[in-house]
C-alpha cells in the first residue's frame, strides 16, 4: 500500500528489484524493473494498492529480494523529475534462519531474566536494610520517608518487569509453535514454563505493596516493619523461583538443539531425495541449464549439511552437563567418517555435474543420500538416548526420595504408636521428643535434595512443596507438644505429619510416572514423533512412485529407482515394527491400526522385490500414508484425553 503525492501529478511508478543468491553460490544478482499500473496521472495525491506475486520467481531458502520504488512526476515546465524510495529487503528464511531467530529471542530472554534476578536481589537487600533502620528508630525523618517511597516505586517497577518476562517466553513459545520448531514434548514444557513465569509474582505481593504504602502514609512503624519483612520474603521467593526457572531453561535449550538438528536433517534428506531423483534421470540430452540448477541445489545441500555438523558440535556442549555419553555420541557423529564421506560425495556430485560426467554424478548423489539417511537415523537414536538417560537419571533421584519418605512415614507411624501408649508423666516423653527431632532433621535433608532436583525438572510441583511443608510443620508442632507433655495433641500432629508424607509420596510417584511417559519412548508423544517422521519418509517414497508410474524413465533408471524404493520401504517397515513393539510393551492402544499399515507395506515390498510397480502398488502406497496420518490424529486425540 503506497501513498504518493506531487503537485504536478504522476507520469510513471516503477518497482526495481534484484534477486540475490547466497554468497557461497557465487551467482551474479538478477536485476529487473517493471511499471505498476493503476496510477492516475492528474491526481496529485493517491493511494496505490498493489500485490506483487513472487511465486514464479523460483525463490529458494536464503534468497533475498532487494527492491525500491521509482516515481516520476508530470512536470511539463522544467521536465519530469524522478524520486527514489528507500530500499527494502525480503528474505526467504531457511529452517536454520528460523532457529537462529528463536535463539536470539531466547538469548534476550535469558539476559532479561538474569538482570531481573540481580534487581530482585538488590531490592531484597534494600528492604532488609530498611527493616533494620525501622527497628532502630522511633520516628522516620523526611529523608527516610523519601527513601522508602522510592523503594516502593522500584518494587512496582520490578513487578512490571517480571510481567514483561512472561510476555517474552510467551513470544518464544508462539514463534516455535507457528513454525513447528519444537517436538510436542518440548512445546508442552515451554508452555509450562510460560505459565510458571506468569505466576512468579506471589499472590500476596500486591497486597503487601499496598500495605506498605498505607503504613507509610499513617507513619505506623510496626506496620511498616511488617510490610518490609513481607516484601523481603516476596523478593526471596521470586529470586528462588527465577533461579530455578533459569536452570531448567538451560536444559530446554539442550533439548531444543537436538530437535533442531533432527528437523533440519529430515528436511535436508527430503530435499536431497528430490534432487537425487532429478539427477538419476539426466543423460547426454539433458539441458545445460538443468545441470547448472542441479549443481546449485547441491551447493545449497552442501552448505546446509556442513552447518548441521557445526550445530551438532554446539549441541554436544549444551548436552554435556546433562549427559556426557550423549555429548560424546554427537561429537563422534559430527566428526565421523560417514560425515566426511557425505561431504565428499556432495562435492563430487557438484564437480561431476560441471564436467557433464552423468554416471559419476548419479553414483555420488545416490551415495550421499544413503549416507544422509543413515546419519538421520543415528541422530534420532542419539536424541532418544538423551531423553531416556535424563529421564532415567531423574527417575532414580525420584525413587530415592520416595524410598526415604516411605521410611520416614513408617518411622513416624511407629513413633505415633508409642506416643499414644505413653502417659502424660512418662519419663520417655523426652526421648520421644528427641526421636521426633531426628525424624524432622531427616525430612529436612530429603527436602533439600528435592529442592536441588526442582532446579532440573518441573516434575517437582508446588503441590509437592506444600505437602512436604505441611509434614514438616506438623512434626515441629508434635515435638513442641511432646516437650509440653501434651500427648494427645502430639500424636494428632504426628497423624497430620504422616498424612503430609504420604501425600508427598503419592505426588512424587505420579510426577515420576508422568515424566517417564512424556520423556521416554514409552510415552504417546514419542510415538507421535516417530509416526510423524515415518509419514514424512513415506511421502517421499510415494513421490518416487508417482514419478515411476509416469513410465517416462529408461529401463535401467527404473530398476535403480525400484531398488532404492525397496530399501527405503524396508527401512520404514522396520521403524514401524519397532514402534508397534514399544507400544505393545508399554500397554499403549492403537497397534491394531498399525498392523493394517504393516500388511500394506509388506505387499508393496513384495511387488518391489519382484520388480513390479502397478496401479495397485501405487494405491497401497497412498493408503499407507493416509493411514499413517489418521494414526497421528488418533494418537494426538488419545494423548489429549489422557492429559
Amino acid at each position: 500500500n503506497l501513498k504518493i503525492m506531487d503537485d504536478y501529478g504522476f507520469q510513471d511508478l516503477q518497482l526495481a528489484y534484484e534477486i540475490v543468491k547466497p554468497a557461497y553460490l557465487q551467482n551474479d544478482p538478477y536485476v529487473a524493473m517493471f511499471s505498476i499500473n493503476g496510477i492516475s496521472p492528474d491526481s496529485i495525491s493517491q493511494s496505490i494498492n498493489f500485490l506483487w506475486e513472487l511465486d514464479n520467481m523460483s525463490l529458494m531458502p536464503e534468497d533475498e529480494i532487494r527492491f525500491h520504488f521509482e516515481l516520476t512526476d508530470n512536470d511539463d515546465v522544467s521536465g519530469p523529475k524522478k524520486t527514489i524510495s528507500n530500499s527494502f529487503v525480503v528474505k526467504v528464511p531457511s529452517l536454520s534462519n528460523l532457529y537462529e531467530n528463536l535463539e536470539e529471542s531466547e538469548s534476550s530472554f535469558i539476559n532479561e531474566m538474569a538482570e531481573g534476578l540481580d534487581e530482585i536481589r538488590q531490592m531484597q537487600n534494600e528492604f532488609e536494610n530498611l527493616e533494620l533502620k525501622v527497628i532502630k528508630t522511633e520516628e522516620l525523618n523526611w529523608d527516610q520517608q523519601q527513601s522508602m517511597k522510592n523503594s516502593l516505586e522500584q518494587a512496582r517497577e520490578k513487578i512490571q518487569n517480571l510481567e514483561k518476562l512472561a510476555r517474552a517466553i510467551e513470544k518464544i513459545t508462539e514463534q516455535a509453535e507457528k513454525h513447528n520448531l519444537f517436538s510436542p514434548t518440548l512445546l508442552e514444557e515451554f508452555e509450562e514454563l510460560n505459565e510458571l513465569i506468569n505466576n512468579v509474582i506471589p499472590e500476596n505481593m500486591l497486597n503487601n505493596v499496598e500495605n506498605f504504602e498505607m503504613a507509610l502514609d499513617e507513619m505506623d512503624l510496626n506496620s511498616i516493619q511488617d510490610a518490609l519483612s513481607n516484601l523481603s520474603e516476596n523478593m526471596d521467593q521470586i529470586e528462588e523461583n527465577l533461579d530455578r526457572y533459569l536452570e531448567i531453561f538451560k536444559r530446554f535449550q539442550a533439548e531444543q538443539k537436538l530437535d533442531e538438528i533432527q528437523n533440519r536433517m529430515q528436511q535436508l534428506v527430503e530435499q536431497k531425495n528430490l534432487i537425487n531423483q532429478e539427477i538419476s534421470n539426466i543423460d547426454q540430452n539433458t539441458d545445460l541449464s538443468d545441470l547448472a540448477k542441479f549443481s546449485q541445489d547441491e551447493e545449497r545441500n552442501l552448505d546446509e549439511f556442513d552447518n548441521i555438523m557445526e550445530t551438532m558440535e554446539e549441541a554436544a556442549k549444551l548436552v554435556e552437563p546433562f549427559s556426557i555419553e550423549s555429548s560424546n555420541e554427537l561429537l563422534q557423529l559430527a566428526h565421523s567418517d560417514l560425515a566426511k564421506e557425505t561431504n565428499e560425495n556432495i562435492k563430487k556430485t557438484i564437480q561431476s555435474l560441471s564436467q557433464k560426467d552423468m554416471g559419476e554424478a548419479q553414483n555420488s548423489s545416490q551415495s550421499s543420500l544413503q549416507n544422509m539417511e543413515s546419519m538421520m537415523e543415528m541422530m534420532m537414536n542419539a536424541q532418544q538416548n538423551f531423553q531416556k538417560q535424563t529421564v532415567a537419571k531423574m527417575s532414580e533421584q525420584f525413587q530415592k526420595a520416595i524410598n526415604d519418605l516411605l521410611y520416614l512415614s513408617s518411622q513416624e507411624e511407629q513413633l505415633l504408636s508409642e506416643v499414644k501408649q505413653a502417659q502424660r508423666n512418662s519419663p520417655r516423653l523426652r526421648e520421644l521428643a528427641q526421636r521426633q527431632q531426628l525424624l524432622q532433621d531427616q525430612l529436612q535433608s530429603v527436602t533439600k535434595q528435592m529442592l536441588e532436583l526442582s532446579e532440573e525438572t518441573f516434575a517437582i510441583t508446588p503441590e509437592i512443596g506444600k505437602n512436604i511443608g505441611r509434614a514438616n510443620a506438623a512434626m515441629e508442632e508434635a515435638k513442641s507438644k511432646l516437650t509440653d507433655r501434651n500427648t494427645i495433641k502430639a500424636w494428632k500432629n504426628q497423624d497430620l505429619a504422616i498424612e503430609g508424607l504420604n501425600e508427598t509420596i503419592l505426588n512424587l510417584f505420579n510426577s515420576m510416572e508422568n515424566m517417564q511417559n512424556s520423556g521416554s519412548a514409552s510415552g504417546f508423544q514419542q510415538f507421535l514423533q516417530m509416526m510423524q517422521q515415518m509419514a514424512g519418509q513415506q511421502q517421499g517414497l510415494n513421490q518416487q512412485g508417482m514419478q515411476l508410474g509416469l513410465g517416462q524413465m529408461a529401463a535401467a533408471a527404473q530398476q535403480q529407482m525400484m531398488q532404492q524404493m525397496l530399501k527405503n520401504q524396508k527401512g520404514i517397515r522396520k521403524s514401524l515394527q519397532q514402534l508397534m513393539n514399544e507400544m505393545r510393551h508399554s500397554n499403549q492402544k492403537g497397534t491394531g491400526s498399525l498392523k493394517g499399515i504393516a500388511e500394506d507395506m509388506d505387499e508393496v515390498i513384495k511387488d518391489l522385490q519382484n520388480k513390479r510397480f502397478t496401479r495397485k502398488t501405487k494405491d497401497r502406497q497412498k493408503r499407507i500414508l493416509s493411514r499413517m496420518l489418521d494414526s497421528q490424529t488418533s494418537m494426538t486425540q488419545r494423548g489429549e484425553k489422557e492429559e
